[in-house]
């Protein structure tokens, strides 16, 4: 697992482990907006990018599990 995460629920329980989460994604959701409305042509870049970083923890919080 996650180091950073597993420190950050042993110091503010799993509730602060999905509030982390949780604005991470706002985040990465406003800067793709952003990107959207000023037609940035990052846009689509940024977008592959957080979304490929999210499936590969994704993938590999899946993996750790299924080993035990």
């Amino acid at each position: 697992m996650n180091p950073f995460i597993l420190w950050v629920a042993g110091v503010g329980g799993l509730a602060s482990v999905f509030l982390l989460k949780l604005f991470s994604m706002v985040f990465s959701t406003l800067v793709a907006i952003h990107c959207h409305h000023r037609r940035h042509r990052w846009e689509i870049a940024f977008t592959l990018v957080v979304a490929g970083v999210y499936f590969l923890l994704s993938f590999h919080y899946l993996v750790s599990n299924l080993q035990g």
